[in-house]
């Protein structure tokens, strides 16, 4: 990346350096949390002068809402800075900086964004990366971190889209700071959703999160997750869905990570039957929506699985995400994924949202068909890494 930010004065004395190297360059050096938090949120724009401007909207998005809702303790700040000479003062430019979303209770993090100063520090790059790789193991290790997400700009060609060939360098990037790639996700989204929307005869969807004992009123929480989380597992199989991150994260760890979002809804967990399944076939009538089985078949007898969330605005309105859609492979190929996303729109009408969103790996290409053919518009497009962090 390019366009260095100007060094920001700042109060808080640099951490000591280690010597110099005899006739070299001062080591670069990392900033204490307080002191990398309060240069990185005042030099962001510049941070992500480098990123396209949908990135940087996200990035400033979920820095702010991570900020705003109390979860301070879950932000890492890395900042590293480098001088060509003199000691190490907390005026040196930012040679690299990265930011690390990590809620409390979980063995994952997102890494929000990565800034590295290639132009000032080019000659130095092999020596900065591995420096920042190094910060990022020794801050997120002590936390439990297991496993870190990262997004990025799209690095494939969008011809398509008329797109300009992407050059390598975040490629480079990803591959000095130990990440390995898991996908190229198109993200898409349905307005307008009907007010009635046609639900499947051949689909009943389970809520998992339905207390049954209570009058099929939603518990809060989730009942059956390991049969839930081995459902989800099958249907990982031979996926055309990213299917490099089966290789870091098993179903039932991507599942605690869900719940952990503020977006979480419990309600909008399935499982997914035939509606003629001898066992699952009688619903609620009360319910506008055929996903409330008075007699649930087991969970053995699913075809695949179906996972929303809510988000809410400041106008009121919500927008529903469809979070999760997979068909365990012995169903597949039978037009069930048509159902399942009949099911999510009519879910999403029903709770009075106006949008439906999602991502899908753009080499997933019957879904990708599915989606667009139903009406989903292309909003953007990026590339997903993920590296291990390694604990005691």
């Amino acid at each position: 990346m390019k366009n260095t930010p100007d060094p920001a004065a700042a109060d808080d004395r640099p951490d000591p350096s280690p010597a110099s190297p005899a006739g070299g360059p001062p080591p670069f050096r990392t900033s204490k949390p307080d002191a990398a938090l309060r240069r990185i949120a005042a030099e962001l724009p510049a941070l992500l002068s480098g990123v396209s401007i949908a990135r940087a909207h996200i990035v400033a998005e979920q820095w702010m809402t991570a900020l705003k809702s109390r979860q301070g303790q879950s932000v890492v700040p890395l900042l590293v800075t480098g001088s060509e000479s003199g000691p190490a003062t907390a005026r040196d430019p930012i040679a690299a900086a990265a930011v690390a979303l990590h809620p409390p209770g979980t063995d994952a993090a997102t890494l929000l964004f990565v800034f590295v100063d290639s132009q000032n520090f080019g000659d130095r790059i092999g020596e900065l990366t591995r420096h920042l790789a190094g910060e990022l193991q020794s801050h997120l290790s002590p936390r439990g971190v297991r496993f870190v997400q990262w997004a990025s700009d799209p690095v494939r060609r969008d011809e398509a889209a008329g797109d300009a060939a992407t050059d390598d360098s975040t490629k480079v990037l990803a591959d000095h700071l130990g990440f390995a790639p898991l996908g190229e996700l198109q993200y898409l989204n349905l307005d307008d959703l009907p007010a009635a929307a046609a639900s499947p005869d051949r689909l009943l969807a389970v809520a998992i999160g339905q207390d049954e004992s209570a009058g099929g009123e939603d518990a809060g929480d989730l009942r059956d997750l390991d049969d839930f989380a081995g459902l989800v597992q099958r249907t990982y199989q031979d996926s055309l869905d990213c299917p490099g991150f089966a290789e870091f994260r098993t179903a039932r760890q991507l599942l605690d990570s869900y719940q952990q979002s503020p977006t979480y809804c419990s309600d909008g967990w399935h499982r997914v039957h035939r509606a003629d399944s001898p066992t699952g076939g009688r619903t609620d009538s009360t319910k506008s929506t055929p996903t409330r089985p008075l007699t649930s078949p087991p969970p053995s007898a699913a075809v695949g699985a179906l996972i929303l969330a809510l988000h809410d605005h400041a106008d009121a309105s919500s927008v529903a995400e469809l979070t999760y859609m997979g068909i365990t492979p012995e169903h597949r190929g039978s037009g069930l994924g048509g159902d399942l996303l009949n099911l999510a729109i009519r879910w999403a009408a029903d709770r009075g949202c106006g949008r439906l969103v999602l991502a899908v790996d753009v080499d997933n290409r019957p879904a990708v068909d599915l989606y667009v053919g139903r009406g989903f518009r292309p909003v953007f497009r990026e590339s997903v890494w993920g590296r291990k962090i390694q604990n005691p």
